[in-house]
C-alpha cells in the first residue's frame, strides 16, 4: 500500500505550462495521489482534472493560472462555463485541497446584469461522494476575469451534489465570483463551513437547496456583495431554501420569517441549515434552519469538534498525466522531478497554512 507523491525536488521549482495545447496540466486517474508544490498554467480546460470516482486525492501548495477556454461566458451562444483549476468529476471524494493560490484564469464570467453568470470557477466537485476538505486556499482574480462560483459544483437541486457531505470548507480567502463565494448546496449531511474571508461577490453563502443536512456555517467574515459592475450593492449574505422546518438564534427559536433578513427564499425545501457568529460590519448572527438529520453511516459532528485525522493508506496510481507527462506506478518521472514513495501506511493529518 503505497501513496505517490508528485513533487519538486528540494530547493527546486516545477512549472507545468500547457501553453492551452491541453486541456488539462494534471489528469488524476488514480487513487491516492498527492500532488505538491507545482505551478500550473495555460490549462486549456480544467489545471487538475480528477476523474470520475477517483478517492483520496490532495492538491496542496500549488500555483494554479491562466486556465479555460477562451471568449468569456459565452462562445457564439455556447456556454462556456465551469472551467476550474480543479475539477473532479462525478463520484470522486476524499479529495483535500489546501495551500494554493488559485488566480487570474483565461476568460472571465458574466454579471447579473446581462442573466446568471457563467464562466470560470476556482473549485468544481460535481456529486462528489463525499469526505472533502477545502482549506488555506487563496481564491482572487481581477474585476475583467472574475469567476461564476469560487468554490462549487453542479446538481444544487438533488440529494448529491457539492460538497455533499461529510465535508469542511474553512480558512479560505475568496473573492471577485459574479455569483457564489461558496456554493454548498445539494444533500449538505454534515457540512461545516468557518472562518473564511469573502469579498466582491453576489452571494457569499449559498445553501439552495439543503435536500438532507445538516450544514453549519459559522464565524465567516463577509466583505462587499454586488450585483453587477454597475451596482455595488445589493446581493445577500446567505441564500438559502424554504419553507424553514426550524429556526434557531443564538441558541434560541425564533419565527422564521426572521430569517429573511440575511437569505433569499426559493420554491425547493431546506432541510437544515445552522449560522453562527457570521461576521458582519455592526452585526452577528446565529441561526438555524431545517429538520434535524443525521447520516445513516456517520453522526453528524458538532461545529466545535476537533476534525477527525485524515489517513491516506493505499495506492492504486495507474496513470497520472499532465500535458504529456505520463506518471506511472513506479514512480519515474523526469519532467517533474524526482517523485517518491511514500512510506506505508503514511497519516496525513493536522495540515496547517501555507506559510
Amino acid at each position: 500500500m503505497r501513496v505517490h507523491l508528485v513533487t519538486p525536488a528540494p530547493g527546486s521549482k516545477t512549472v507545468i505550462d500547457v501553453f492551452n495545447l491541453h486541456d488539462n496540466c494534471i489528469e488524476v486517474t488514480a487513487n491516492y495521489v498527492v500532488v505538491r508544490g507545482l505551478e500550473l498554467k495555460n490549462a486549456g480546460q480544467h489545471a487538475v482534472l480528477i476523474r470520475k470516482g477517483v478517492q483520496n486525492v490532495v492538491v496542496e501548495d500549488c500555483r494554479i493560472t491562466g486556465w479555460g477556454r477562451v471568449g468569456g461566458a459565452r462562445v457564439w451562444g455556447v456556454f462556456h462555463g465551469s472551467d476550474s483549476a480543479v475539477y473532479g468529476e462525478s463520484g470522486s471524494g476524499g479529495i483535500v485541497i489546501q495551500g494554493n493560490l488559485i488566480e487570474h484564469p483565461r476568460s472571465g464570467s458574466n454579471d447579473w446584469e446581462s442573466g446568471h453568470p457563467d464562466g470560470p470557477q476556482s473549485i468544481s466537485l460535481v456529486n462528489s461522494s463525499g469526505g472533502n476538505i477545502i482549506r488555506y486556499n487563496t481564491i482572487r482574480s481581477t474585476e475583467d476575469h472574475g469567476y461564476n462560483d469560487g468554490i462549487g459544483g453542479a446538481s444544487n437541486f438533488s440529494f448529491e451534489g457539492s460538497p455533499n457531505r461529510d465535508s469542511d470548507i474553512y480558512g479560505n480567502i475568496v473573492a471577485n465570483c459574479w455569483d457564489d463565494a461558496i456554493e454548498s448546496e445539494g444533500a449538505n449531511m454534515n457540512v461545516r463551513i468557518w472562518s473564511n474571508y469573502l469579498d466582491k461577490t453576489f452571494v457569499f453563502v449559498a445553501t439552495a437547496s439543503t435536500s438532507k443536512g445538516p450544514i453549519y456555517i459559522f464565524r465567516n467574515l463577509f466583505g462587499t456583495s454586488r450585483v453587477s459592475h454597475q451596482d455595488a450593492s445589493g446581493g445577500m449574505i446567505i441564500k438559502t431554501a424554504g419553507p424553514r422546518r426550524f429556526l434557531t438564534l443564538n441558541g434560541e427559536q425564533v419565527p422564521g420569517d426572521q430569517g429573511r433578513r440575511v437569505e433569499r427564499v426559493q420554491r425547493s425545501r431546506a432541510r437544515e441549515c445552522h449560522l453562527a457568529e457570521q461576521y458582519l460590519p455592526g452585526s452577528r448572527a446565529c441561526l438555524s434552519l431545517g429538520e434535524k438529520r443525521r447520516s445513516a453511516e456517520r453522526p453528524a459532528r458538532r461545529p466545535d469538534e476537533r476534525l477527525p485525522r485524515r489517513r491516506i493508506c493505499q495506492v492504486d496510481v495507474r496513470a497520472l498525466r499532465a500535458a504529456r507527462m505520463v506518471l506511472d506506478a513506479d514512480g519515474a518521472n523526469d519532467q517533474v522531478g524526482p517523485s517518491r514513495v511514500l512510506a506505508k501506511r503514511k497519516e496525513f493529518r493536522d495540515y496547517g497554512p501555507r506559510r
